[in-house]
């Protein structure tokens, strides 16, 4: 519905973690949790009941992020943008949607985020680079793909391979 996809999943998550478990802290040292650092109020808000489970804390996380696009896309809907630079603020406000408390969000207008905090910024930053490693699989599994169409045995000798 707002334009979002497999990708954006994968950015945030890679924006919040190396996809591995771990346990963490907001500067206000509320714990952040799992795979997708949900806060605990969080966590039980999107019914997470392991954030460490990958498959769990993926599907919490894309949840969240439709919540977080809804919020980004009202904040930018007046803004006279082209296609491509509402993508990127659409993006960017999930970012600091996920990133910020309620009271800290309020600082964005969906023009500038150079009051936000630096941990925002890399937040953001983080998560642009996660898309782009996400379409660069996704370009090599398209490519694995036409292989094993054209010769099968191709790809089971690659796996096997160390």
């Amino acid at each position: 519905e707002l334009g979002l996809g497999f990708e954006d999943v994968y950015a945030l998550t890679a924006a919040e973690s190396p996809w591995t478990p771990r346990d963490g802290a907001s500067r206000d040292g509320t714990p952040n949790l799992g795979i997708a650092q949900f806060e605990p109020a969080t966590a039980a808000a999107l019914g997470v009941r392991d954030p460490n489970d990958a498959v769990e804390a993926v599907h919490a996380a894309a949840e969240h992020m439709r919540e977080a696009a809804a919020w980004s896309a009202a904040r930018i809907a007046k803004l006279r943008l082209s296609q491509k630079e509402r993508a990127a603020r659409l993006r960017e406000g999930i970012s600091i949607y996920y990133n910020l408390s309620s009271r800290g969000r309020e600082a964005w207008d969906g023009r500038d985020a150079s009051r936000l905090p630096a941990a925002t910024h890399a937040h953001i930053r983080n998560a642009r680079e996660g898309a782009k490693e996400a379409a660069l699989m996704e370009a090599q599994a398209r490519v694995l793909q036409a292989a094993a169409r054209r010769d099968p045995a191709l790809i089971t000798a690659t796996v096997a391979e160390p």
